[in-house]
């Protein structure tokens, strides 16, 4: 039987918890939302319909604060800051459900021809590893 080569081998290095910040940025969110929306249950926080839209708002904004202005952050971004205006709109009973949604896919289309423009950059590629 040959020898045990496995002494000779480099050892693996040990996982790192964590990678980089970002990388628990999902789960501190979640966890955010969730006791937000439990303290809206308790009446200590608004409802669930003012921080769905707040968040909406929010993630708008930050798809532009994190990644700038390009045809990517122009349909994401805007989409969810329309989504939070007609969410507005919606819980203040001024626009109903059925009239939302094909608005909502409106400016979906609206938005993805508007970045097909070629004076909106480009997103920067993500390719590289780093």
């Amino acid at each position: 039987m040959p020898a045990d080569d496995r002494s000779q081998a480099t050892p693996a290095p040990p996982p790192k918890p964590f990678a980089s910040s970002r990388s628990a940025i999902g789960p501190i969110v979640l966890l955010i939302i969730g006791v937000l929306i439990l303290m809206g249950q308790f009446g200590i926080m608004p409802r669930l319909p003012t921080l769905w839209t707040v968040g909406l708002a929010g993630c708008g904004i930050l798809t532009f604060v994190f990644n700038g202005f390009n045809k990517s952050t122009l349909v994401i971004g805007s989409f969810l800051l329309v989504a939070a205006v007609m969410s507005v709109l919606r819980t203040n009973k001024i626009l109903e459900i059925e009239n939302e949604i094909p608005i909502i896919f409106i400016v979906l289309g609206v938005l993805m021809l508007v970045a097909r423009s070629a004076s909106i950059p480009e997103a920067p590629s993500r390719s590289g590893k780093g």
